[in-house]
């Protein structure tokens, strides 16, 4: 009697190979495998007169052993979870996300799932939406980190807040940079984010801490030719030079790699395109929006204090009165 298994691993011998050692040669090891050669297996009448058993001295061929009958079937079962699954595999260029809808679109419209049965996406796919979940918590863990540094720093709220606006316009030009040219925010597109944040946030700090300085000890006045008007200017007139040397410097160190030359040069060229185009719209934010949003916010504030100062009198006063009276 002989069993399935026995015949399909003496079958997996003879065609695949059982490894009898190795043969050593000038310090090397070369395995020896026994099997049957290739040449005699050319079709299935061929693996059928293979001797997989021996009876009474005698070789027994695969054909002798019972009947085959061909069927279709899958030659291994994989597992995840506990759940029989089957691996479906893709190769792409570009976007995952944008295979990825366009997929499920075609499940859902065309493909009828028997019940019980499911469907997931993993690998590059999986990856990338896994990836940007963690640079989104990231993203916001180092934004909040920045804010209480430079509040620490300014010992205010509203300047760290007023830096933290050159932020959106950055984004806003690194992402329509990538529309431009065409390319999806990938890994590395998420890393120049986060080196264009950086750079954004230096900028506005090197202004608004040297507005600070030059305006120091002066009293609040817009009106044309006053000490705290010129002041802003000199102060925005100072730092433009530095602030735009750096935003051309980087922008000009990034033009190489945006330009994809040589091999494996797509994968970075996100990141480049992402620090140009933010740094593009960022710097002009910097530095003609922001002087003009802080000098607001504090002329906002100076005008709250007055109204609550005015409140606050006109009611100490009219207590003051009725004491008297």
């Amino acid at each position: 009697n002989s069993s399935i298994s026995q015949v399909a691993n003496a079958l997996r011998t003879q065609t695949l190979g059982n490894q009898a050692g190795y043969f050593r040669t000038d310090g090397k090891e070369i395995p020896i495998e026994i099997r049957t050669a290739k040449s005699s297996l050319k079709s299935r009448e061929d693996l059928f007169d293979l001797e997989v058993l021996q009876y009474e001295d005698q070789r027994v061929p695969v054909v002798a052993v019972g009947e085959f009958i061909e069927t279709k079937g899958v030659d291994s079962y994989q597992k995840r979870n506990r759940e029989i699954l089957l691996d479906v595999s893709i190769q792409f260029t570009g976007d995952a996300t944008q295979y990825r809808e366009l997929i499920t679109n075609f499940i859902n419209n065309e493909v009828v799932m028997p019940e019980g049965y499911r469907y997931e996406f993993t690998g590059a796919t999986q990856e990338a939406q896994q990836g940007a979940e963690q640079f989104l918590f990231a993203g916001l863990a180092a934004l909040v980190l920045m804010f209480m540094i430079m509040a620490s720093l300014f010992e205010n709220f509203r300047d760290p807040f007023v830096i933290w606006l050159c932020i959106p316009m950055a984004l806003f030009g690194a992402l329509f940079s990538l529309y431009i040219f065409g390319n999806p925010l990938s890994t590395t597109g998420n890393i120049g984010l986060f080196m264009l944040v950086g750079i954004i946030v230096n900028n506005g700090i090197v202004l608004v801490d040297y507005m600070h300085l030059k305006t120091r000890g002066m009293a609040f006045d817009l009106n044309k030719g006053s000490e705290f008007l010129d002041g802003i200017i000199y102060a925005c007139k100072r730092r433009m030079r530095p602030i735009l040397l750096t935003a051309i410097t980087t922008i000009c160190s990034m033009i190489p790699l945006s330009l994809e030359l040589g091999a494996g040069a797509e994968i970075w060229s996100p990141l480049a395109k992402t620090v140009i185009g933010g740094l593009a719209f960022g710097v002009i934010f910097t530095l003609f929006i922001t002087p003009t949003i802080s000098v607001g916010f504090k002329q906002i504030i100076n005008f709250i204090i007055k109204i609550w100062s005015a409140i606050f009198k006109s009611s100490f006063s009219s207590k003051t009165q009725v004491l008297e009276s």
